[in-house]
């Protein structure tokens, strides 16, 4: 927060700018929480892996979700950012 007025960003402007990841970042855990809660009562002795990968595409699906459903032009905006990449900016790696 020390930093926020270096680099003129009002720590509100902040939030706001969070506000999306936070939102989703909740909605998915609350999924997650739901689907533990129902687990016992749906497959009650599933293995570890299984479970991990059926939580882990839930939260991931629902905060995918969140994002397609309300911020909408956010998840555009971040997907042409990424595509904008220039052949310049990748780093070559020589394996040598």
């Amino acid at each position: 927060i020390a930093t926020l007025p270096r680099i003129g960003v009002p720590a509100l402007r902040l939030l706001d700018e969070l506000l999306p990841v936070i939102l989703s970042c909740g909605v998915m855990a609350c999924a997650v929480l739901i689907s533990k809660a129902a687990a016992p009562m749906l497959a009650p002795a599933l293995p570890a892996p299984l479970t991990l990968l059926i939580y882990g595409t839930i939260g991931a699906a629902t905060y995918g979700a969140t994002l397609w459903l309300f911020y909408r032009p956010m998840l555009r905006e971040t997907w042409a950012m990424l595509r904008q990449r220039d052949a310049s900016d990748v780093a070559v790696i020589d394996p040598a």
